[in-house]
């Protein structure tokens, strides 16, 4: 019996039919290295060491990081896995050749940018998401939930609906249901300042009623523009 805060986005993905989709939609090949990110209790990272060379799992709950240090020696997997028991947006992701995952919703949007806009080069990430924010990532324009975020990934990757998980498949049950998308990188992006781009989709999505011609018509908005592309 263990003890799962939903506040930190702890809920763990039972049932094992999805389990198993998930890994097979992921296309693991045996000489793979997978990043594995808030694995819980280990429902996935165990199938996803049946198929693959290593696995790399960053999870900050000790709790949890003695439960999968546990069931992989039991499993006999105890070398193939690597546990890193630190934050996964603060510690610097090791080398990998996909991602694999069941993300807290808390921090979707600030972990997939980093993702795709990290230094680490994958070939794709199977990600298992919060409905709505699948959604939003899947989004194109003229769609009503076209949205900054939806923009800044698709310049640097492709997005991929898989499926949707109903919210009774975790424990503890969420309030919402969940989606499995694929992110891939793209082989060749724009030849763009990233930075750059960033702050002006961040001008551009500021100010929802406002058109962008209205919005760059205003001097401080475009000095401010012209701050934002100097930041990180």
């Amino acid at each position: 019996y263990i003890f799962f805060h939903k506040s930190k986005g702890q809920h763990i993905l039972t049932n094992q039919r999805v389990l198993d989709s998930i890994v097979r939609k992921s296309s693991i090949n045996p000489d793979d290295t997978v990043l594995e990110i808030g694995p819980g209790t280990g429902n996935l990272t165990l199938k996803l060491l049946e198929v693959s060379k290593k696995v790399h799992a960053i999870e900050i709950d000790e709790r949890m990081v003695e439960i999968l240090n546990r069931r992989a020696a039991d499993s006999g997997f105890h070398d193939r896995l690597n546990v890193i028991s630190k934050d996964a947006l603060k510690t610097e992701f090791p080398q990998f050749d996909l991602v694999v995952a069941n993300i807290p919703y808390g921090i979707s949007s600030p972990l997939v940018a980093k993702l795709v806009y990290g230094t680490k080069s994958f070939r794709s990430a199977t990600l298992l998401l919060q409905k709505e924010f699948a959604r939003r990532l899947l989004a194109s324009p003229g769609d009503s939930e076209f949205n900054r975020l939806a923009v800044n990934v698709k310049l640097v990757a492709d997005v991929e609906f898989v499926m949707d998980v109903s919210k009774r498949d975790f424990l503890p049950c969420p309030k919402v249901d969940s989606s499995v998308v694929i992110i891939r990188p793209k082989a060749e992006i724009p030849d763009v300042n990233l930075d750059e781009w960033r702050a002006f989709t961040r001008t551009c999505f500021s100010k929802k009623n406002k058109t962008l011609g209205a919005t760059f018509k205003q001097k401080k908005k475009v000095i401010e523009l012209l701050r934002l592309s100097k930041q990180k």
